[in-house]
């Protein structure tokens, strides 16, 4: 769906396109261990930032062992 705005502006008229992309950040909370805090965040038991999209979401392991 693409959003046409009227616009006063002669000049150009003003287009809303949709558009989506994946984020990195951190989930954070508390666990007994690291093994379990990585189950909660999959199970989406953190709050997750607004936007998210399902199915995107995926632990970055290369991070996580490599501080």
């Amino acid at each position: 769906m693409i959003s046409v705005i009227k616009s006063t502006n002669k000049a150009k008229t003003v287009f809303e396109i949709p558009v989506k992309w994946q984020m990195r950040d951190v989930a954070v909370g508390r666990a007994d261990s690291l093994e379990q805090a990585i189950q909660k965040v999959l199970r989406c038991e953190y709050k997750l930032p607004d936007g998210y999209i399902d199915g995107t979401l995926e632990i970055d392991y290369d991070t996580l062992e490599n501080p």
